[in-house]
């Protein structure tokens, strides 16, 4: 089923939509007969058709990548892995709905999200109440690892944005004290927010204004005459590609200069497409905790070099959200670590594994060891670095090296 979800990313959206619903009711159909014993699971829960359909397209990526690695080696427990990819769209209640039939699946040993934060913290009764181990390769909310439930079962390998939002902080007030938030108004601009307001009044700063925008928003005329008002130098953006490049755009056809440090949506949705020229005339740097450019780890160029037998022959700069495939990939390798570890299919005990994993030397940076029974965020910081679009549209860290 995974193939047919791939096939249907060069439709178009309303076809993709009735493409998909119609597959979700052929699997709702085929979950209700018995499942195959010979085979193990691994959910994929994400937006695979609209907004963020770049994202987890590269999620679905690095978790086949690191599967058929497992499986030429004959598998986890004697028995293949195979992906059942779910599409929610964005919508919280297609997310609920994918988690509750995934989990009737006595195979299933986990499930991956995907990009909205959203969308998760919605599926956080349900993760729990079905005992799913959940592992976020992209999401940044805080309050999805801080959730309140013991035991936890959600981990991330990826962004977060108490860190995320220091990070952004630090390197604008690099380039000038007079700073404007630029926020989608959802959980995920909420946690920003929160982030950067006090990674500024650690400093003894305050953004000299604060604007909001609602996700799917057609016009932002109104911020950004907030910050031309407020005589921002730097705005902190916190949007995914559409709404992006519309600021983006507005901001270039005014006469005031202002340069952009962004959270990492700038990287989903085709925003470089979306945006045309406007970046001659405005400086976009975003958030990243990985590259694959300059990178020679031989873990790496093994997972290049599968990318580029599933995906065609791509120049490194131009692998869209190259996170999103190798924190989906080390992910899933450490699942599967855990499933070997637990040595039974049970998802209370791969839960455990998870979190009493040894040192993990994979694709990202983590910590060893990536998890324990007070950290389910395994990315250090450290990771973090800014980078650009080129001219072709490829991503080129800023440091000349990748940390």
């Amino acid at each position: 089923m995974i193939y047919e979800r791939m096939k249907v990313f060069l439709l178009p959206n309303k076809f993709k939509y009735i493409f998909l619903s119609f597959i979700s009711m052929l699997q709702l159909g085929a979950s209700q007969k018995e499942f195959n014993k010979s085979e193990l699971v691994l959910g994929i829960d994400a937006d695979l058709t609209l907004a963020a359909a770049t994202a987890g397209s590269s999620i679905v990526a690095g978790a086949k990548i690191a599967v058929d690695e497992i499986n030429e080696k004959g598998g986890l427990l004697g028995r293949k892995i195979r992906i059942e990819a779910r599409d929610h769209s964005g919508v919280s209640s297609r997310g609920i709905a994918n988690i509750k039939e995934l989990s009737e699946n006595p195979n299933l040993i986990g499930v991956i999200g995907g990009i909205h934060s959203n969308v998760i913290l919605s599926e956080l009764d349900v993760i729990h109440k079905n005992k799913i181990p959940y592992l976020i390769p992209w999401a940044a909310a805080v309050e999805i690892v801080d959730n309140g439930y013991t035991p936890n079962f959600v981990f991330r390998l990826g962004g977060r944005d108490e860190h995320v939002g220091e990070f952004l902080v630090r390197e604008a007030l690099k380039r000038s004290s007079r700073v404007a938030l630029l926020l989608e108004n959802t959980v995920w601009g909420r946690s920003n927010q929160t982030a950067m307001m006090s990674a500024l009044m650690r400093r003894g700063k305050k953004p000299v204004s604060v604007h909001w925008v609602d996700r799917g928003a057609s016009d932002v005329n109104l911020q950004i005459s907030g910050m031309a008002l407020a005589r921002a130098d730097v705005v902190l953006m916190v949007l995914n590609g559409p709404e992006s490049a519309l600021a983006v755009r507005n901001i270039a056809d005014r006469k005031f200069k202002i340069r952009i440090i962004s959270h990492w949506g700038v990287t989903s949705d085709a925003f470089f497409d979306r945006v045309g020229d406007a970046m001659q005339k405005v400086p976009v740097y975003f958030f990243q905790p990985f590259s694959f450019v300059n990178n020679q780890k031989p873990v790496t160029r093994q997972v290049l070099a599968r990318y580029h037998q599933m995906r065609g022959p791509t120049d490194l700069d131009k692998i869209p959200a190259p996170a999103g495939i190798v924190h989906s990939y080390d992910l899933t390798r450490m699942i599967a670590e855990a499933v070997k570890r637990s040595g039974v299919v049970d998802r209370e005990k791969i839960r455990d594994a998870i979190e009493s994993l040894p040192g993990y030397e994979g694709v990202s940076r983590v910590h060893s060891p990536p998890f324990s029974k007070n950290r389910h965020d395994a990315l250090h910081p450290a990771s973090y670095f800014l980078a650009k679009f080129n001219e072709n549209g490829g991503i080129e860290p800023l440091e000349s090296s990748v940390k």
